[in-house]
């Protein structure tokens, strides 16, 4: 089978009838799935898509059994996810460029509603000679002097240990 390489010397720009073809296409299509989907929900059926933020450390086993469920329960609902720190899940959300977001940090923005889902525990790993290692529950305030491995500094869990406890 032969390998064809397409070479483009000039990025591609629409001309305006190739912005208002776009554009008016793009409409009705959105407009197309609308109808599609109040139809069958007159029948009783749940359509239409979402789009869900998720923030990339969250447990996938957790989300995935999530996921199932709901395509079990809304198997006509399209589903797709995106991943993203929860800064930009929040401006994504304001947007509308998401419908949903799970988030770690949520922000004072008026334009949106932001509902507690659970607590985590957190655990300090060391090897079993470690002077921690024989307590049954450390303080974070305790551990801060030893050497940690931590995500970047914008992870909002590394905000959490680092803020509170180091002014």
């Amino acid at each position: 089978m032969a390998d064809f390489t397409w070479i483009v010397a000039a990025p591609l720009v629409l001309t305006a009838a190739g912005e208002l073809l776009y554009e008016r296409s793009r409409s009705l299509l959105q407009n197309l799935e609308r109808t599609q989907a109040d139809v069958a929900a007159t029948a009783g059926y749940v359509t239409g898509q979402v789009t869900l933020g998720l923030v990339p450390t969250l447990g996938h086993d957790y989300i995935a059994n999530i996921l199932a469920n709901y395509h079990q329960q809304f198997p006509q609902v399209s589903l797709s996810i995106k991943s993203a720190m929860s800064g930009t899940l929040q401006q994504l959300a304001a947007q509308k460029r998401v419908d949903l977001a799970i988030i770690y940090s949520p922000s004072n923005r008026r334009n949106l509603n932001f509902q507690h889902l659970l607590e985590e525990n957190l655990y300090l790993v060391s090897p079993a000679n470690n002077p921690f290692a024989n307590h049954k529950s450390v303080s974070l305030k305790t551990v801060l002097d030893q050497p940690l491995m931590l995500p970047e500094e914008k992870c909002f869990r590394t905000v959490c240990v680092n803020h509170p406890f180091r002014e």
